[in-house]
């Protein structure tokens, strides 16, 4: 009885010994890990050249002629890809933009290609292996820090464009630090309701309608919060100064500094823009925008500017964006 117990102890170390064994890193019965593809194939270890057309096809219409980044350039892309907003805005189904004709002819498989190569190039740089991609991502700056408080993912989206400190780096693409609460507010619902219809802004209406009411708030907030600084002279504008003199004294004929910017460079009424320190191309488009009619959300601007005692000019509607842009806080 003893023995046939010894044999029976024996017969099972050697079977817990084999089943051990089996489930090493290299054992048969290793554990299972989700394979971050379900199409065989997509998981291999792409080149930017290879998704490339991907991103030419699907979103080239929208970046970076409307928002950040350009993804025909390998260095913005690998940034995007580094930080989480590339694959937060495939994943979320943010891009392509919803009703475009990109976003009719995109596929899962498109996304699943995107992804999949998103994973790659992380792959390589985890293991630090020495590749173009790896090379890229190596020599890319660190991204602008966001102020010291709470960013959600909603002010995340906004800063992408707005910037983190309130100040675009998107030609056209208006900076709202310091901006009224009740102006944003206004012009969110306009975006919302298709009463502001900018073609250059058309993604606007998707996020607006997507927003929370505590989201919207909070983003009014904090932009609202940050300063108006004066920006940085445009050295390659020729005559800049001159320029910023001429729209100077424009503005003391039209009196738009009694509307839009006061000598603490803030609008003398909340549910009007502040102007001061505003990206003069974003300027320039509004004005335009109001005289052509292609802007109708405006409420008094189109019958201001028409009523102007001489017609303004291309070049007027210039120098007054460039004034504009030379105020703020230094």
């Amino acid at each position: 009885m003893v023995f046939k117990l010894q044999n029976w102890a024996n017969l099972l170390l050697v079977i817990v010994f084999f089943t051990l064994a089996s489930c090493q890193r290299s054992g048969p019965h290793q554990p299972i890990k989700e394979p971050f593809n379900e199409a065989p194939g997509l998981n291999e270890n792409y080149s930017y050249e290879s998704i490339r057309p991907t991103f030419e096809k699907f979103c080239s219409a929208c970046h970076p002629s409307l928002s950040p980044p350009n993804l025909l350039n390998q260095t913005d892309v690998l940034l995007y890809v580094e930080n989480g907003k590339l694959l937060r805005a495939v994943t979320d189904e943010l891009m392509p933009l919803s009703g475009s004709p990109q976003a009719k002819e995109f596929t899962e498989e498109d996304r699943l290609a995107i992804k999949n190569w998103i994973q790659s190039v992380k792959d390589k740089n985890r293991n630090d292996e020495s590749t173009p991609d790896d090379q890229a991502l190596t020599t890319i700056d660190e991204p602008l820090p966001l102020p010291d408080r709470p960013i959600t993912q909603a002010q995340d989206k906004c800063t992408n464009c707005h910037g983190a400190d309130g100040i675009s780096s998107i030609p056209g693409v208006p900076n709202l630090a310091g901006q009224n609460i009740n102006y944003m507010k206004a012009q969110l619902n306009d975006f919302r309701t298709e009463a502001r219809l900018d073609l250059s802004m058309r993604a606007m209406k998707n996020y607006a309608v997507n927003l929370t009411e505590e989201d919207e708030q909070m983003i009014l907030t904090f932009f609202n919060e940050l300063p108006v600084k004066k920006q940085p002279m445009l050295t390659h504008i020729e005559d800049i100064q001159e320029k910023i003199t001429k729209g100077a004294e424009l503005s003391n004929r039209l009196s738009c500094r009694n509307c839009h910017a006061n000598d603490s460079f803030v609008a003398t009424n909340p549910n009007w823009p502040n102007l001061a320190g505003q990206d003069h191309t974003f300027t320039y488009n509004q004005l335009n925008g109001f005289l052509t009619g292609d802007r109708a959300n405006g409420l008094f601007m189109p019958g201001i500017l028409k009523s102007a005692p001489n017609p303004l000019s291309k070049e007027d509607l210039e120098n007054l964006s460039l004034y504009f842009r030379s105020l703020g806080t230094p």
